[in-house]
């Protein structure tokens, strides 16, 4: 299943290289789902739901039956019209081009019911988004001869069972007769809540940049699969191809270029419509600009941003452990200032990620932490975060924060999520104080601190 899953974004993500830059948006998505398995091609729902009993019977629905699950869509909440005009334009003409209509030609009732238990409050605003261990996802999904029904009570929830919807469709084609749309293994009954409330993919644009068409194509695979999370590693050791309004240097220089000379960088407008993309599919973004190490990219910018300067001696290898090394120099004023813009554009740019993600792996203590530790703490307030973003309490939405804790002397791939923020930017992590921060972690999960 694993191998099948790859299979599928790979055949998904490569439609997207052949659009080109001037094509719209509905033609890209028709593109990249031409290179789509039918729907009801895998056989089963994936993930698998918490609770689902089928039968034998195959029901077909026609113009009549999606006209309906689109006018229940709209006229409930701005999620299930979008996310129910997103199944519709997955299928084949003229199912894709169905528009909501209460009655059918003649003005009769149509039989076959489309409706949703509960009307769903607009959940999917910019800045009104909880992380994702707090939201309601469960659904419940009933298909049968003459009504689909919909169990969702918010637009997560929605989201979540029109994915499974469009997996259980199955499109055929009669011989000598248009394409129609059946539901094998009626009756189905769906019971679904998610086993991880985190469901995400990381997706490395610093040593491998992916233009904004591609992004959006991956992020629409991974909504038909609830994926809720896509989590944007923009900037790292190798370049910075994230576009900062008050540093115009960072990607003059430190960005890729393509073939002719164009800077392959993120503008805030780029960042902003792949925001309001995954948005509209149940998902956010949650941006990481590694730090404090992985740094040295900006030292090409002005060098006295990092420590040891962002030099490739492999004899400087206490200032980081990946070569060339480098560390935010925060004693420095205009490093200081890169660091607090920076941060207070992802705030505002990202605007429906309850999280932001430093990075944190990989700092060398003696670099700077012996030294400033103190002083960086004083300086970046991150427990009141007054002088990151002008607002006084908790430094990130919701009073959450990613708070990335990895010991100094290891490299394994540790991130810890707290609800409150920790004075961790810049320390120096010893063994008996990692197992300490440890400690609270893993007694709220109920795992052995030993």
């Amino acid at each position: 299943m694993w191998c099948m899953w790859c299979r599928y974004l790979r055949q998904h993500a490569s439609a997207a290289h052949q659009v080109a830059d001037g094509t719209s948006e509905l033609l890209h998505e028709r593109k990249a789902s031409a290179k789509l398995p039918r729907p009801g091609k895998l056989q089963v729902v994936m993930p698998k739901p918490g609770s689902h009993s089928s039968g034998d019977d195959t029901v077909t629905l026609g113009l009549s039956q999606l006209r309906e699950l689109a006018c229940a869509a709209r006229a409930s909440a701005e999620a299930w019209g979008i996310i129910g005009a997103q199944l519709l334009s997955r299928l084949p003409k003229p199912y894709s081009e169905v528009t909501c209509r209460r009655h059918g030609p003649k003005g009769k009732r149509n039989k076959f019911k489309v409706a949703l238990v509960h009307k769903l409050p607009e959940l999917l605003g910019h800045g009104s988004w909880k992380p994702s261990r707090e939201r309601n996802e469960s659904y419940g999904l009933s298909i049968s001869s003459n009504e689909l029904l919909v169990d969702a009570k918010t637009s997560w929830a929605l989201a979540n069972a029109i994915a499974t919807l469009y997996q259980l469709l199955e499109v055929r084609t009669l011989s000598g007769q248009d394409t129609i749309i059946t539901v094998p293994g009626c009756p189905h009954e769906i019971i679904d809540f998610p086993a991880f409330p985190h469901r995400g993919l990381l997706l490395d644009t610093s040593r491998t940049y992916y233009p904004v068409p591609w992004i959006k194509t991956l992020i629409a695979s991974l909504a038909e699969f609830k994926i809720n999370i896509l989590h944007l590693h923009v900037t790292d050791t190798t370049s910075w191809p994230l576009e900062v309004e008050e540093f115009p240097e960072l990607t003059e220089r430190l960005s890729y270029r393509d073939n002719i000379g164009e800077k392959q960088i993120f503008s805030r407008a780029d960042i902003r419509e792949l925001v309001e993309y995954a948005r509209l599919r149940g998902m956010s973004l949650l941006p990481e600009v590694d730090g404090p190490a992985h740094a040295p990219a900006l030292a090409t910018g002005k060098p006295l941003w990092l420590t040891a300067g962002g030099t490739s001696n492999y004899s400087t290898q206490s200032f980081g452990v990946e070569p060339p090394p480098g560390v935010w120099n925060l004693s420095n004023d205009s490093a200081l200032q890169v660091v607090k813009s920076v941060l207070t554009q992802l705030q505002e740019d990202f605007s429906t990620s309850p999280f932001l993600h430093l990075g944190g792996d990989e700092p060398v203590a003696g670099a700077v932490c012996d030294t400033l530790a103190d002083e960086t703490q004083k300086e970046l307030c991150l427990t009141q975060c007054t002088t990151l973003n002008g607002r006084t309490g908790s430094p990130w939405r919701g009073g959450c924060a990613v708070v990335p804790l990895r010991p100094a002397d290891s490299c394994a791939n540790v991130t810890w999520w707290f609800p409150e923020v920790l004075n961790a930017l810049v320390q120096k992590w010893t063994s008996p104080q990692w197992h300490q921060l440890q400690q609270p972690c893993r007694q709220q999960h109920g795992q052995a601190s030993g």
